[in-house]
């Protein structure tokens, strides 16, 4: 049964408060309600609610616009944890591996924070469940993780603005029900990824501020089914455009 299904499920929401925690608390013998989501945005927290480690039924946690700067390894042990949201905090260093303990996760939102190094490649592959994956403003370098594994559940990849390099993943093509695709202000240096075409649900590609070159072409006719934006600028691609390659666009 999943936490949205679950009974007697409790939804604690505190966010847009100003929360003072107890250093040092151990919460470990005090009995906590079945909690199934907990909300702490915005509740200028400086660090990871320890008390949180121990609602082993929780499936969505936010503590987004948080001065948080990292998360207790005990995080990764939740496997029933879907939604996981850690927007605009101050989390420094890698992202751990363990993360792909999370089998269940849907969600993952770590934007806006000082992440660093690179992504671990798993999270591509760990299961069906992921549909967002959200990474924007961060330091990220390195390539784009390479395996999505066929029947993924990816619907939103946003990888903009950290330091990425090489090339899109044509593994990509597993994500059959991929709707938004952001790489936009990194370091990408590809051809034009005419094979994104084969997306049926494919509605957004942001592919600005990047080293992308070349015609914009496909090598036989391509039909993008659902696109609604498509945005090129500032790249290093160059020849004719031909009328007819937008002309081939079915949005």
């Amino acid at each position: 049964m999943s936490w949205k299904d679950a009974q007697n499920a409790f939804f604690l929401g505190l966010s847009y408060n100003k929360l003072t925690l107890f250093p040092g608390k151990d919460f470990k013998n005090v009995t906590l309600p079945p909690l199934e989501a907990l909300s702490l945005a915005s509740c200028n927290l400086v660090e990871f609610p320890p008390f949180i480690q121990e609602l082993d039924p929780l499936g969505s946690i936010d503590v987004g616009n948080n001065d948080i700067k990292s998360i207790p390894c005990g995080m990764w042990r939740k496997r029933n944890l879907q939604s996981l949201f850690a927007y605009g905090n101050s989390l420094t260093g890698r992202i751990s591996p363990l993360i792909c303990n999370l089998k269940s996760l849907v969600i993952l939102d770590f934007s806006y924070n000082n992440l660093s190094g690179v992504r671990p490649s798993c999270l591509g592959s760990i299961s069906q469940s992921l549909q967002a994956w959200m990474l924007q403003g961060n330091k990220l370098v390195g390539p784009i993780p390479q395996t999505y594994m066929a029947g993924s559940n990816l619907k939103m990849i946003d990888f903009s603005n950290n330091t990425l390099k090489g090339k899109l993943p044509r593994a990509l093509v597993n994500c059959k029900r991929l709707e938004f695709l952001d790489v936009s202000h990194n370091q990408i240096n590809d051809s034009f990824p005419y094979w994104l075409s084969t997306l049926p649900e494919l509605k957004v590609i942001a592919l600005r501020s990047n080293e992308f070159h070349g015609a914009i072409m496909c090598p036989t006719r391509c039909t993008f089914l659902k696109l609604h934006i498509i945005d090129l600028s500032h790249n290093e691609f160059s020849r004719n455009l031909a009328p007819e390659m937008i002309r081939n666009w079915n949005p």
